[in-house]
């Protein structure tokens, strides 16, 4: 097995003009109606959880 001896250097950091281009275009929460909006936020929230539970496995 190999090692990797390459010199670890910092990622250059993102401009902001990019990350703008290249965002997703979300749509407007207000056109929503409320049950909409708590299960949209109810996914998120369940899928955060399981996130965080595979993260503190390593």
């Amino acid at each position: 097995m190999t090692r990797n001896n390459h010199k670890s250097e910092p990622a250059p950091l993102p401009i902001a003009a990019y990350i703008e281009d290249h965002l997703p275009r979300l749509p407007d929460l207000s056109l929503f109606r409320d049950d909409e909006k708590q299960h949209i936020l109810n996914v998120l929230l369940r899928d955060e959880d399981l996130r965080n539970k595979h993260l503190t496995r390593f």
